[in-house]
């Protein structure tokens, strides 16, 4: 593998895009590829290596999509028989179309990161767990001038041992949030990538 970059974050739960219950458990570090010129090509491999060197399945894909892809998805997931499902739900005064699919095998994890990794990279949410742990709630938020407002937000559950990966804005890297002390800290994680990956950490 090409070289990557992993440095241990402090984080605050108003912060976050997702709901999360206590944060006293939780590391959260940041994973990326040095190589800047094709970084998005690049944190696609960095992802499929790191999840297939667990081998541990399945994971559970969800990923907030934007118009028109929904058919090309359920088309292209139908064809390769991945477990799938794709739902409108109600956002303020907007619907979100939530895709999510379960990945049992490495050529599951291969096939939709390369497939869907392009929506993540036009800053839409999207996110991998293991065990599922991610579900939606509501969340009442203050807008302008005061005014209160319910919008629907990821949850993510941390009561049992989980760990959760959210793709940063254009594909550039990504977080991992976890409770379990195999992947705390950055020299932990990176016993986990090949042997022969070149790590700097930060």
């Amino acid at each position: 593998m090409n070289p990557i970059y992993i440095c241990q974050e402090s984080f605050n739960l108003r912060d976050e895009y997702f709901l999360i219950d206590s944060a006293s458990n939780l590391a959260k570090l940041y994973i990326s590829p040095i190589n800047d010129e094709y970084y998005d090509i690049e944190t696609q491999q960095i992802l499929i290596h790191l999840l297939i060197a667990q081998n541990s399945f399945p994971i559970h894909l969800t990923i907030e999509l934007f118009s028109g892809v929904y058919d090309e998805l359920k088309t292209s997931f139908q064809k390769q028989a991945i477990s799938h499902s794709i739902t409108n739900k109600r956002n303020g005064r907007k619907n979100i179309a939530l895709f999510q699919a379960i990945l049992k095998n490495p050529d599951a994890i291969e096939f939709a990161i390369t497939k869907t990794f392009c929506i993540a990279s036009a800053n839409q949410f999207y996110a991998l767990s293991s065990p599922e742990s991610l579900s939606y709630s509501m969340v009442q938020t203050t807008g302008w001038f005061g005014r209160k407002k319910q919008l629907l937000r990821p949850h993510f559950n941390t009561q049992a041992l989980t760990s959760l990966i959210v793709i940063w804005y254009d594909g550039k890297g990504f977080n991992l949030y976890t409770s379990e002390e195999k992947y705390a800290t950055p020299e932990n994680l990176a016993s986990h990538f090949p042997a022969d990956t070149p790590v700097e950490f930060g």
